[in-house]
């Protein structure tokens, strides 16, 4: 059997990522070898539609934030698809729903291991936009700092190639015409055609994601929440601003408000999930990541709206991280979840907490938990696997 030589893309992206690998960082690897791997991803990310189509099975993970050994621990602990660790290709489709940047201290290196393994797999390795892989959100949260301590002599010129890869991503995955798939979640209605219609186009430059189209779809699909229930949610009268949907809404509660948590975008209720399921019934379920889970994951009552979080011990010792394994004919859904031995983190229960962006970063002052040593806190970890009941 003879194979195919590697292109120069493959083989930068295969150095690139056995060095990550094999050390947890990218020494040896030069400036000049790390702004080419950029080229190379912004090249083949032109090619990729703003909304991309993944074929189940497949695995989806959530929000990594800069946690390599963390992200790590899916491939060597839970034994998802171990070969690629040998860069051997996945069986399985992979689908990462953003946030591969800031928080923890290994931000580049995710960055560029994901990109080194979309170019070695171009069509087993999807990548779609989180909130922080903007410029306007990663100058503050660690990304930019980062880039500037381990590339001193290039750190704007690199920190401004992996903002201009950020921009070429796509914003939303459609996994078999069943799952729809993204970092923060459902635009307000203006959008819904928008984002499932053939005119759905990326945002030309990252000042279009606010109110890119007139309809803010772009904004809320990178930063919308959800309170993962059915409960009419209260409006907010209190504040104009040209974002903010309550004012045009009438009476005092609605399906789907102003997101205060993150000071833009939306905040909507399982009502509104099902609005949209009912509209675009090939539809039948939602995978997005932005909230942080402590149990890694949370699912609404329905089995329709999931929250998955990739990042062990993101806030505290005890944080777990979920991914979810989707079946070729998209009847059966599994969560692997990573829990700390000796934590607290169980299911995926309507009522756990979130934590808002405010109290993650007062948590990860400290230096102490998962969201800034980025290392996990250790291998000493269990693998727990559960399998969602089909209710429909």
């Amino acid at each position: 059997m003879s194979f195919a030589p590697l292109s120069p893309a493959q083989l930068l992206a295969q150095k690139v990522a056995l060095t990550i690998i094999g050390t947890k960082s990218l020494s040896g690897i030069t400036d000049t070898e790390v702004l080419q791997l950029t080229d190379y991803g912004k090249e083949l990310f032109d090619t990729e539609p703003a909304r991309v189509s993944v074929k189940a099975p497949c695995h989806i993970f959530g929000d990594i934030h800069g946690n390599l050994p963390g992200f790590l621990m899916f491939f060597t602990h839970a034994e998802v698809e171990q070969q690629l660790l040998q860069l051997q290709p996945p069986k399985w489709n992979l689908l990462v729903l953003g946030d591969f940047v800031d928080r923890g201290q290994f931000s580049l290196e995710v960055a560029a291991l994901l990109v080194a393994l979309k170019l070695l797999f171009p069509d087993k390795i999807v990548l779609v936009r989180g909130n922080h892989e903007t410029m306007s959100t990663n100058t503050h949260y660690g990304f930019r700092k980062e880039v500037g301590r381990k590339r001193t002599n290039s750190a704007q010129e690199i920190y401004n190639a992996w903002n201009e890869l950020f921009d070429k991503l796509p914003l939303c995955a459609v996994v078999s015409d069943t799952f729809l798939c993204m970092h923060g979640g459902l635009p307000r209605p203006g959008g819904w055609n928008f984002m499932m219609g053939n005119e759905f186009v990326k945002p030309a430059n990252e000042g279009e994601i606010d109110n890119g189209g007139g309809n803010w779809a772009f904004c809320d699909i990178l930063w919308a929440d959800s309170s993962h229930d059915g409960h009419s949610l209260r409006l907010y009268k209190d504040e104009e601003r040209p974002d903010k949907p309550d004012n045009a809404q009438e009476g005092n509660f609605g399906n789907y408000r102003f997101n205060r948590k993150c000071k833009v975008s939306i905040e909507y209720n399982d009502v509104f999930v099902q609005q949209f399921l009912d509209k675009f019934p090939h539809i039948s379920g939602i995978f997005r990541a932005h909230e942080p889970q402590p149990n890694g994951y949370r699912i609404n009552e329905a089995q329709t709206h999931m929250t998955l979080h990739s990042s062990i011990r993101y806030a505290e010792p005890s944080d777990c991280a979920s991914i979810a394994q989707i079946s070729a004919d998209c009847q059966k859904i599994v969560i692997i979840t990573l829990k700390p031995k000796g934590g607290t983190g169980g299911g995926g229960q309507q009522q756990q907490q979130t934590t808002t962006e405010e109290e993650q970063d007062e948590q990860q002052q400290g230096g102490s938990n998962g969201g800034t040593d980025g290392g996990g806190g250790g291998d000493d970890v269990e693998v727990d696997f559960t399998e969602l009941s089909k209710n429909t």
